[in-house]
């Protein structure tokens, strides 16, 4: 007699139900509010299976789906997630930012139900069932009701650092700019894109990640002083606390 191993199907990308992400990561599902729509398996994780989140996960599931995806089909992916209304546009370079949705994007769907609970009166009961989409277009509506759908805008002028602190900095992109020709954030339209991470955040870790960041921090020192430089004397308060 013989057995036969069926691979665990990819989970639809909207994922209103799956093995739970949080089960799957900590071994204990404690939701905030008392109720989680997602499955909790009772055989130990075999490592393999995806999580709800699919390849949207950001507590390390993602693999499991990316691994087994050839471009095509992660574009495929990719699309039905956004069809379903999770995201509008693939990305933030897509995006009409004087939209309020494209504004909202960025946060995470825990944030997004907050906002309800707490600028709207909504109940967290009502709300912990429903995927992404839903919650967006349900805060969108909220906001659209709100104040017959009028946005208060705030404006806020810019202020100036020094003319010699500013031709410091430009000279060092501009420096940056002739040696640096990768894009190391592609969701944003850009042909040339560096982040850095402040020491404050990454010295107390002993993680490759922190010592990678610690390295490029060494390798582009000069910007990040100067930058800081013209924080502080713009926010001194800020700049102390950035990361």
């Amino acid at each position: 007699m013989t057995t036969t191993t069926i691979p665990p199907q990819l989970p639809a990308p909207r994922a209103a139900q799956g093995l739970c992400c949080f089960y799957l990561k900590y071994g204990k599902c404690q939701p905030p509010h008392g109720f989680c729509r997602f499955l909790h398996p009772t055989q130990p994780d075999n490592g393999i299976t995806p999580c709800c989140f699919g390849a949207t996960c950001r507590l390390g599931h993602a693999h499991r789906i990316n691994d087994r995806m050839d471009s095509k089909t992660k574009l495929e992916y990719w699309r039905e997630y956004n069809d379903h209304g999770n995201l509008k546009g693939n990305s933030p370079a897509l995006r009409d930012a004087t939209l309020l949705r494209s504004q909202l994007e960025p946060w995470p769907t825990s944030v997004l139900r907050d906002r309800l609970v707490d600028i709207f009166g909504e109940v967290y009961g009502e709300l912990d069932g429903l995927g992404r989409g839903e919650i967006m277009e349900r805060l969108l509506r909220r906001y659209r009701e709100n104040n017959d759908g009028v946005r208060k805008m705030i404006r806020v002028n810019g202020a100036y650092v020094n003319e010699e602190l500013r031709e410091a900095i430009m000279n060092q992109l501009v420096q940056w700019r002739r040696n640096h020709k990768k894009n190391t954030r592609p969701s944003i339209n850009a042909e040339s894109y560096m982040i850095l991470r402040s020491p404050v955040e990454f010295e107390q870790k002993n993680s490759n990640n922190a010592k990678q960041a610690a390295k490029k921090l060494a390798s582009h020192r000069r910007l990040w002083d100067l930058a800081q430089i013209a924080l502080k004397e713009v926010d001194s308060k800020f700049a102390e606390n950035f990361s």
